[in-house]
């Protein structure tokens, strides 16, 4: 049932992105691409896990033909995965930037991933090892965080909220070191560039949010940073009617009363360098890179949305 609705959802952002013109047609494809090969995966698991049911205990650790309970016990455990989607991988697309050329539709018929995005392995090895803890393809983890602001904890998974938004997720490190700071100012400042790709796909009169968010976490001190003084406008955008956005920059410090979440070390990015990290609407991992790489990320977007 789970993998129903994640099949229905998958396509749904997508139909969703492309009728309301955010979105270019041929993102369509990847629902078959995607989807198709889990919902093999899965009859071919669930063949095995019935199996499994309908066979007798093994009596001891010779007997070939029972089943046994460390055997059962891993299969239970991945059906779990497959129910939560955690076990899901994509494979590489105008969606998802990550080596190889192609992906397989699960028919036999391979989809070329678009040239502008697709990373040979040793390049793809370098971006993945930014964020070592978040697999590209796969499920944004979620550890947590605090509100730059007030100090309030979120698993930061509750921020990338099912609205059909992408997410520009920017580790900034140490925003105290000068240097650090330089490279998140000139980040910013491409990310604010009226010919970048946050300026171009918002829709005139719309807020600056509502198509792709920025969402950022740093590691310095809370009580050493704050907001207005040491983060760029577009990090926390002005609204005239609301003011200022106090629920887009956090932290990765401990709470007064839920513990450290640690996000910078499960992640696994740097604290001081950090990295950017883009999640899907679906918050799935979908391109890293270093704060440097802003032509690259403007031409992640430019190959799956629709600028026009």
């Amino acid at each position: 049932m789970n993998v129903s609705m994640q099949d229905t959802f998958n396509l749904g952002w997508k139909v969703g992105l492309v009728a309301k013109g955010l979105a270019k047609r041929s993102i369509l494809k990847t629902y078959q691409s995607e989807r198709r090969r889990i919902a093999q995966d899965l009859i071919d698991f669930d063949h095995r896990f019935s199996r499994l049911f309908s066979g007798r205990p093994a009596k001891d650790v010779m007997d070939l033909e029972g089943v046994s309970m460390a055997e059962f016990k891993e299969a239970f455990l991945k059906g779990n995965m497959f129910a939560s989607g955690l076990s899901v991988d994509y494979g590489p697309s105008n969606l998802v930037v990550k080596a190889g050329d192609a992906l397989e539709a699960g028919d036999g018929v391979k989809e070329v991933a678009a040239p502008s995005v697709a990373l040979d392995k040793a390049s793809f090895d370098k971006k993945q090892a930014l964020a070592t803890g978040l697999p590209i393809g796969m499920r944004f983890n979620s550890f947590k965080v605090l509100n730059q602001a007030c100090a309030r904890p979120w698993h930061f998974q509750e921020r990338l909220k099912a609205d059909g938004r992408f997410r520009v997720v920017l580790f900034a490190g140490d925003i105290l070191d000068p240097a650090q700071k330089a490279r998140v100012d000139k980040f910013c400042a491409a990310l604010d560039d009226p010919a970048g790709f946050l300026r171009r796909v918002t829709p005139q009169g719309a807020k600056i949010d509502s198509v792709i968010e920025v969402l950022t976490i740093h590691s310095s001190k809370r009580t050493d940073t704050e907001l207005l003084r040491d983060f760029p406008e577009i990090l926390h955008p002005l609204d005239k009617s609301l003011g200022w956005d106090y629920n887009k920059v956090y932290v990765d410090d401990e709470s007064y009363h839920e513990g450290f979440g640690d996000a910078y070390k499960n992640y696994g990015v740097d604290k001081k360098r950090g990295c950017v990290v883009v999640a899907r609407p679906d918050q799935y991992v979908a391109w890293i890179g270093e704060l440097e790489d802003t032509d690259e990320l403007q031409k992640y977007f430019e190959t799956c949305l629709d600028f026009n």
